[in-house]
């Protein structure tokens, strides 16, 4: 019987936490570099500066709040997966240690009547013997 390796294509939480952070400092810094080259562009650079003081603090929280949001549903899928292959593994001992025992059962039964022609369901076991 051979057995599947499980071979995870995911990010991990570290590599989703780097990629959030790095792609709000890449969006901020464009931002701050296009918003300097309005800044300097315009006759009434004070007057704009006064106006927008507050634009690059701004953008930068909803980016981190942005990126924030990306860290937490790639957390959230990281532990459903979990989760999920250790309820599959819990499943598949449990169907191993049922077939294990429909197969003692069996030769049990074969070995008490050596006549036996009849069809049983285990229920318990999910398994039906016949000869």
């Amino acid at each position: 019987m051979k057995h599947k390796q499980h071979v995870n294509f995911g990010m991990t939480l570290i590599e989703a936490l780097i990629f959030s952070v790095l792609l709000s400092i890449l969006i901020t810094s464009s931002i701050s570099y296009l918003y300097n080259i309005h800044i300097s562009n315009t006759k009434l650079m004070d007057e704009v500066r006064e106006a927008e003081s507050g634009f690059i603090a701004t953008t930068a929280i909803v980016l981190l709040a942005i990126g924030s949001l990306f860290f937490l549903a790639v957390t959230m899928s990281a532990v459903t997966l979990y989760a999920d292959s250790i309820d599959h593994r819990e499943m598949r001992i449990q169907r191993r240690l049922n077939e294990n025992a429909c197969v003692e059962t069996r030769s049990l039964i074969m070995a008490k009547d050596y006549f036996f022609r009849d069809s049983i369901q285990l229920k318990d076991f999910g398994c039906d013997i016949t000869r």
